[in-house]
C-alpha cells in the first residue's frame, strides 16, 4: 500500500524542489504513528535535497523559507537520508503514476487544516484489474467440477441420464464445441463459476444497464442464467439505480435518418458538471458518440474541438445544434460555410427537438454521476464507458455504433478471453523454424563464382 495526495492549485506552482520536498513532509507526516521515536531511512531520487535535509551539512543559507520551513519539521525525526536514481526507484515510481479514485472535496471541508490530507488514501493493487485471457478460462475449465464433466460428456458422447446442475448443458449439447481446450456455446465462451463475478464485473465497467449488457455478454460468454445474473447485477448497483430516468411523457417525432454515417451529426453541451464542461457529438448515423472536454462554451472552443474530428472522419454535410451562443456567433457560422457545412438551429425552449443529442447528454451525464458515486476517476471512466457504449448494439440500429462506422467492432479486454488461432499458429511457426534446423544462409562475396 501506499499514500498519495492531489495537489491544490496553490502547490502546482511550486518548483520542482519543493515539490519534492513536499512529497517528503507529507510522507512522515502520514505514516508519523509509524515513524516517530524510531531511526528510519528517507530514500529520495531528488539529489539537491541531500544537502538541504542531510545531517552532515547544515541548512544552506539560500535555501528558500519554505523549505527551512520543511527541514525544521524534519528535525523532529532519526533518520537517514540517502539519494538513489529514479530507475532504481521504481516502486515509488510507478504507484506516483497511478490516478486517484477519489474526487476533490476540499469544497465541502470546514477546517482548512484538513486540506493537506484530502485526496490520500491506501491503495491497492487488486488483481482484478489484470483482464483474463483465454489460458485463464481453459484453466480454470479444467477444474471446475461441473464443466469438466461437460468436456468429457463433449469428446466422448453424452449419457442418457445427467445430474440436474448439467441439464442446462445436456439441453444445449448439440452447440457445444471444444476449441483448444476451452468450452464452446457457439461464438461464445463458457464461463467457470470462478470467474463469473469477474466477467460481470467486467460487463458492467460503462454501467450501461441491463439490456446492453446483455447485448455485450451475447458476443462473448455464456453459462446457465447469465441474463439473471445481470439483472441482478444491475439492479444492486446503486449508483445504476439513482440515475434511472422516467419514462417519456410525449408523442416521439423522429428526424429523417441519413445514408451514410457522419453525414449528419448533433451538438449540444454538457455542464458545468463537478466543474468541467464537455462537447457532446452524436452521428446521428452510426449512433457514435465524441465527448470532449472544454474550459469553456465559446465558439473558438468548439471550432477547436470539431477541427480534429472533421480531419478523423470527414466533413459532415449537416449538423444540428441549439441556439446556443457559440453556435448563433458569426465566428462559428463561418467556419461551416467555409467548409460547406449546412447547419440547422432547433426551435427555443424544445430542447427535445435535438433528441439524439439530448439523449446522449442524459447518457454521458448518467455515467459521469456513476463514476462520482463510486468515487471513480471522471476521465477514466468516461473514456470506459466510451468504449463500452461504441462496441454496444443500439437499439435503433440493431448494429454498434464502431460496426456502422468502421465496420467492424472494436477490440475489448472482453475480447482476450476467445480462443486466438493466430497466436497458436505463430508459436507452431516458430517451433517448426527451431525444430527444422537446415544449413546456415551463405552469404556470397562481389567475383566470386
Amino acid at each position: 500500500c501506499f499514500a498519495s495526495k492531489s495537489l491544490n492549485s496553490a502547490e502546482l506552482k511550486y518548483s520542482v524542489i519543493d515539490k519534492e520536498a513536499l512529497a517528503i513532509v507529507f510522507g512522515i507526516k502520514k505514516f508519523n504513528q509509524y515513524l516517530f521515536c524510531r531511526r528510519f531511512t528517507l530514500v529520495t531520487d531528488h539529489k539537491p535535497l541531500i544537502s538541504v535535509f542531510g545531517p552532515k551539512k547544515g541548512l544552506p543559507a539560500y535555501a528558500a523559507s519554505r523549505l527551512q520551513r520543511y527541514a525544521l519539521f524534519l528535525s523532529a525525526y532519526d533518520f537517514d537520508i540517502e539519494y538513489i536514481r529514479s530507475k532504481a526507484n521504481g516502486h515509488a515510481d510507478g504507484l506516483s503514476r497511478l490516478p486517484l479514485n477519489v474526487n476533490d472535496l476540499r469544497q465541502n471541508l470546514e477546517e482548512p487544516d484538513q486540506v493537506s490530507y484530502i485526496g490520500t488514501y491506501l491503495q491497492y493493487i487488486e488483481e482484478s484489474e489484470i483482464p483474463l485471457n483465454f489460458k485463464d478460462v481453459k484453466r480454470e475449465t479444467r477444474l471446475d467440477p461441473e464443466l469438466s464433466k461437460v468436456l468429457n460428456y463433449v469428446c466422448h458422447g453424452w449419457p442418457e441420464k445427467v445430474i440436474s446442475e448439467l441439464s442446462a448443458y445436456a439441453q444445449r449439447q448439440n452447440e457445444l464445441t471444444i476449441e483448444q481446450e476451452i468450452l464452446m456455446y457457439g461464438h461464445r465462451v463458457v464461463v467457470p463459476k470462478v470467474l463469473r463475478k469477474q466477467m460481470l464485473n467486467e460487463l458492467h465497467t460503462g454501467h450501461l444497464g441491463i439490456v446492453k449488457m446483455k447485448s455485450i455478454a451475447r458476443g462473448y460468454m455464456y453459462w446457465p442464467g447469465i441474463d439473471k445474473d445481470i439483472e441482478c447485477l444491475a439492479s444492486s448497483c446503486k449508483p445504476c439505480q439513482s440515475e434511472r430516468q422516467n419514462p417519456s411523457k410525449s408523442v416521439l417525432h423522429v428526424w429523417e435518418y441519413p445514408e451514410h454515417p457522419w453525414q449528419r451529426i448533433h451538438l449540444d453541451f454538457l455542464g458545468p458538471f463537478n466543474s468541467k464542461l464537455y462537447l457532446v457529438i452524436t452521428d446521428a448515423h452510426s449512433k457514435w458518440l465524441e465527448v470532449e472536454e472544454v474550459t469553456s462554451t465559446s465558439a473558438k472552443q468548439t471550432i477547436n474541438k470539431l477541427r480534429p474530428m472533421f480531419a478523423r472522419y470527414g466533413l459532415p454535410q449537416h449538423i444540428v445544434s441549439d441556439n446556443g451562443p457559440p453556435f448563433i456567433s458569426f465566428e462559428f457560422s463561418q467556419f461551416l460555410k467555409s467548409n460547406g457545412i449546412r447547419h440547422t438551429f432547433t426551435p427555443p425552449y424544445h430542447p427535445a427537438s435535438n433528441g439524439q443529442a439530448e439523449n446522449s447528454v442524459k447518457t454521458v451525464k448518467k455515467r459521469l454521476k456513476c463514476a462520482l458515486l463510486s468515487n471513480d476517476n471522471s476521465e477514466l471512466a468516461l473514456c470506459k464507458f466510451l468504449l463500452a457504449y461504441r462496441n454496444c448494439v443500439h437499439s435503433t440500429t440493431n448494429e454498434s455504433p464502431a460496426k456502422l462506422m468502421f465496420n467492424r467492432n472494436l477490440r475489448t479486454r472482453l475480447d482476450l478471453i476467445k480462443p486466438n488461432l493466430l497466436e497458436i499458429v505463430h508459436r507452431n511457426q516458430e517451433k517448426q523454424i527451431v525444430n527444422f534446423g537446415g544449413s546456415k544462409t551463405r552469404e556470397l562475396l562481389v567475383g566470386q563464382p
